[in-house]
């Protein structure tokens, strides 16, 4: 791979389990922004969020994706608002770009602050253009993990 392979979608849609299936399967070190965002702060990212509020995680996010970026190619698994900063749709383009879109009704919730706060269609509407428009390629996560990877490669291909 000369590119890195970015993984982008909402929030429990399976970014960091695939991920872990597309570096075994291509041999390529898996990068997870919001743990470098934990990295970085000292902080889990709930944490993050209530003592310096969304706007700081974003910027922590940012911070983050250029890192990760800034390695050899890698897969990248982005936390799930990566996308809006008009600053990381920017540096998303310097990899392959993958769109994981999941049923809303099977996104996993559990320690994700946003779709804790706010009702997950909101957030989904908010946001499904602009996850469109930052894919180079999208799939759909409804079956089982190893196909939804194996179908992403296929398309890398």
């Amino acid at each position: 791979m000369e590119k890195s392979v970015i993984l982008i979608g909402m929030p429990g849609c399976g970014k960091t389990t695939i991920g872990r299936i597309l570096s075994r399967e291509l041999d390529l070190e898996l990068r997870d922004t919001d743990a470098e965002v934990v990295e970085m702060s000292g902080m889990s990212i709930p944490d993050i969020f209530s003592s310096s509020g969304e706007k700081r995680f974003r910027e922590l996010e940012t911070e983050a994706l250029k890192k990760v970026l800034g390695k050899a190619p890698c897969i990248i698994s982005c936390g799930g608002g990566v996308i809006l900063r008009e600053e990381n749709r920017k540096l998303l383009k310097k990899g392959v770009t993958v769109f994981i879109e999941r049923p809303l009704s099977k996104l996993a919730k559990r320690g994700r602050p946003i779709s804790l706060t706010r009702d997950i269609n909101d957030i989904y509407a908010e946001r499904i253009d602009i996850y469109r428009a930052c894919a180079d390629i999208t799939v759909k996560n409804d079956g089982p993990k190893k196909a939804v990877a194996e179908m992403i490669i296929k398309k890398l291909k």
